[in-house]
């Protein structure tokens, strides 16, 4: 089959690497793949990666409002034409997604979740909002949710990456949808599982992890506070991320100690090392909507602690893979019990490795998206045409 699929940046980054993953997996099962990105943010190592599985990559300008908008959208929708493709899967923006509406082909948009609520990561946390800021917010609000009710409603089909969002689907869209999750470890993972340490890791040293982009909302401020006060001698906080807002990581570097450290922009090599070297993951995302880090961390037999934030409790299994808190009281109590107990910590980790592999591999999650593919490829003109001919 031939697909394509609508993206956002060439990057491995958070949630970009969802879709790249996708590409090279329907690629390495035969398939043709046409990935289409903005033109910008670009890394040279997933775009080196993407060629060497055959993945076509389709560069786009970023629209600006309205003429530029309107340019992109019957770019894209000549482009899909003239490369005869069947089926495509959304994970992009409203323009370009409506240039895959425009070309006909059916599309199966993949629901990531909602993140409201944007204008307030625009002050560090606690901060009150003023009245115009709350005002403004609203407005943002509004946007956001009619950005994504016009990419909804014009899918063909509604894929979630987790339970929550499923329901969250329903109660904002009144959209129905199936449930697939994502893959615990991605593909380019497994090549670079022999790499040299990225952080010198001390004799008895107990490394805690979190993953993310530094933005007010993944709670990075919670997790530091509540590892300062429990003051362990022999851990050491890893706070690695991209895409940083400054005043918030300017916010951080304020309250860490010498036993916190940022990472900014790690390879996948660096990461991988990190995830080999870690003992802890600690996450208070309040919009886990997946958890891809958590699930990375698991495979590699790191247990977790995650905020009872979304969908915490599909990526982590409470008592078992880890532990599922509810305020910063207990976030405390389980850090300390888990930097405590290394016997506690191995038998969380290998259960959590289990988890991962068992429930979260590429293999039936392709199967699945491939059978949905199947399904609603037998109508798309591409395909049509290919019979008539």
């Amino acid at each position: 089959m031939r697909f394509g699929i609508l993206s956002s940046v060439c990057n491995s980054h958070s949630g970009a690497r969802a879709p790249i993953e996708l590409g090279i997996s329907l690629a390495k099962r035969g398939h043709s793949v046409a990935l289409f990105v903005i033109d910008k943010d670009k890394d040279d190592t997933t775009f080196q990666y993407l060629i060497q599985h055959g993945i076509e990559i389709i560069f786009l300008p970023y629209p600006t409002f309205p003429f530029g908008n309107i340019r992109v959208i019957f770019r894209i929708a000549r482009l899909i034409k003239e490369k005869r493709l069947e089926i495509l899967t959304s994970h992009t923006i409203p323009t370009y997604h409506l240039g895959g509406v425009l070309s006909g082909r059916p599309i199966i948009m993949t629901y990531h979740g909602s993140q409201f609520d944007a204008i307030y990561e625009r002050i560090l946390p606690y901060e009150t909002p003023s009245l115009k800021l709350h005002f403004f917010n609203f407005l943002a609000n509004v946007y956001i949710y009619v950005r994504m009710a016009l990419m909804i409603w014009t899918s063909k089909k509604i894929v979630s990456i987790s339970t929550y969002t499923q329901k969250e689907l329903l109660r904002l869209y009144f959209r129905m949808s199936s449930i697939i999750h994502w893959s615990a470890t991605p593909h380019y993972f497994q090549d670079l599982l022999p790499s040299s340490t990225f952080y010198k890791k001390q004799k008895g040293e107990v490394l805690l992890l979190s993953i993310s982009r530094i933005t007010p909302y993944k709670g990075f401020h919670t997790i530091i506070d509540t590892f300062q006060r429990i003051a362990p001698k022999n851990a050491t906080l890893l706070i690695v991320g991209s895409l940083p807002v400054q005043p918030y990581l300017a916010f951080l570097r304020k309250r860490m100690g010498k036993k916190v450290k940022i990472f900014l922009d790690p390879s996948d090599t660096e990461l991988v090392s990190l995830y080999q070297t870690c003992d802890l993951y600690v996450t208070c995302d309040r919009y886990l909507f997946f958890g891809m880090p958590v699930l990375e961390a698991a495979a590699f037999g790191i247990p977790a602690i995650a905020m009872d934030y979304a969908a915490a409790r599909e990526m982590v299994r409470d008592k078992k893979t880890g532990y599922i808190v509810r305020s910063e009281k207990e976030l405390a109590e389980k850090m300390f019990e888990l930097i405590k107990h290394a016997k506690k910590r191995k038998a969380f980790g290998e259960h959590a490795k289990v988890f991962a592999q068992t429930r979260f591999g590429w293999f039936p999650m392709i199967q699945k998206y491939e059978r949905l593919f199947r399904k609603y490829a037998k109508n798309s003109p591409a395909t049509t045409k290919e019979r008539q001919e």
